[in-house]
């Protein structure tokens, strides 16, 4: 079974203080190749399936009104979104933007995998902030 790396940049918010304070975290984990086949081939389908649903890089802005940096958000409706980066062997493959709550992201494995990955990062964030080791 051959064995690969996969991560993800976590920005975890510190209590009390603005986004632009935060901090990022590099969270890294090792899968199959085979588990990782299929998380690509979701990421490079959803746009396929779900092309009302998954939105090109024209079809948002960044939102700087909260003054903590910027947000996307969808130029139709202003409603917040998730900037999908597909890289592969360092080069990036593709990008697109999709809402938290369409259909097509939560019919994807991608919102567990994400939770599962990132979960180390918050489960550390919470002893630190409540004093735990």
């Amino acid at each position: 079974m051959k064995i690969g790396r996969c991560g993800a940049f976590v920005t975890v918010p510190i209590p009390g203080m603005k986004w632009r304070h935060s901090r990022m975290k590099n969270v890294e984990s090792r899968m199959d190749a085979e588990d990782a086949s299929a998380i690509f081939k979701q990421l490079v389908d959803l746009p396929v399936r779900f092309p009302e649903q998954c939105f090109p890089g024209d079809g948002v802005y960044v939102d700087h009104s909260g003054h903590d940096g910027g947000t996307h958000r969808l130029r139709c409706n202003d409603e917040l979104c998730l900037a999908v980066t597909i890289w592969e062997s360092g080069q990036v493959r593709a990008t697109y933007f999709v809402t938290e709550g369409s259909p097509a992201w939560q019919s994807s494995i991608l919102p567990e995998f994400i939770r599962e990955l990132i979960k180390p990062v918050l489960e550390a964030s919470t002893r630190s902030r409540t004093g735990q080791v």
